[in-house]
């Protein structure tokens, strides 16, 4: 049995949003960074048997804005990671946690479900991972969509409701993982 663990120093985990109403055109499709998450898994055979995945939602930032009317600015950066931290209630619900059982091999990668818990909601996912052998190990990419109405978030929405973040966030992971 090995233990693998991960987290910034070796990877990324990054959200995607897309915006949608009337409006939509002056509003920004972004890219948050998470900077504070760690994963750990245990492997047996080289098979993950179980895993954890947990982020810190304080740290999320706006990686890049496309669209919109504009450019995002420092200061609609840091009106948009308010906001976010705001919507996730980040102040009662500090992490969210994926929590995985075995994982199946399928072709190119590994199926895993788990549970994901966002802001106290937990919700069954399957995210498939790409595995990729290295010389030195493997690298590792997963791309899911997760709904935020199934967690109790309600996407930002202003100019009554003209202008809206789109329900479904886009999750990517990516990871270089070392031979144990």
């Amino acid at each position: 049995m090995d233990h693998v663990r991960l987290g910034s120093d070796n990877g990324t985990l990054r959200l995607h949003t897309g915006v949608e109403g009337r409006a939509a055109r002056l509003g920004h499709a972004l890219v948050l960074a998470v900077a504070d998450w760690s994963a750990e898994a245990v492997l047996v055979d080289g098979l993950p048997t179980s895993a954890r995945l947990r982020a810190g939602v304080a740290s999320l930032s706006v990686e890049s804005g496309s669209g919109g009317a504009k450019p995002p600015t420092d200061r609609d950066r840091r009106t948009i990671r308010s906001t976010a931290l705001e919507s996730l209630r980040a102040a009662e619900h500090p992490e969210v946690v994926f929590v995985a059982g075995a994982a199946v091999g399928v072709p190119g990668g590994l199926g895993v479900d788990g549970e994901l818990t966002i802001g106290g909601r937990t919700q069954p996912v399957t995210v498939q991972v790409k595995v990729a052998e290295t010389p030195d190990g493997w690298l590792l990419a997963a791309r899911t969509t997760v709904r935020q109405s199934d967690f109790g978030v309600t996407p930002y929405s202003t100019m009554l409701g003209a202008l809206r973040l789109g329900d479904a966030v886009e999750v990517t992971f990516e990871a270089a993982v070392a031979r144990p």
